[in-house]
């Protein structure tokens, strides 16, 4: 998890399989809610890119599992 902060901290983005870990992760409980705020804010100040919105947007199964 601070692996994938760190990276989008950086400017270096995370990728889709990032993300789908980052949210099933913190859905299950797994990931704590100071880490989700830290890579909430670290996408505030740094963005996403294209591609990782469209998955956002077009993958509502993201929240199913």
């Amino acid at each position: 998890m601070q692996k994938i902060i760190r990276k989008n901290r950086d400017e270096k983005g995370f990728s889709k399989e990032e993300l789908t870990f980052l949210i099933h992760g913190y859905n299950r409980g797994d990931i704590p809610d100071y880490q989700m705020s830290a890579w909430a804010m670290a996408v505030y100040f740094q963005g996403m890119s294209s591609e990782v919105k469209s998955y956002t947007i077009n993958k509502k199964r993201l929240l199913k599992k």
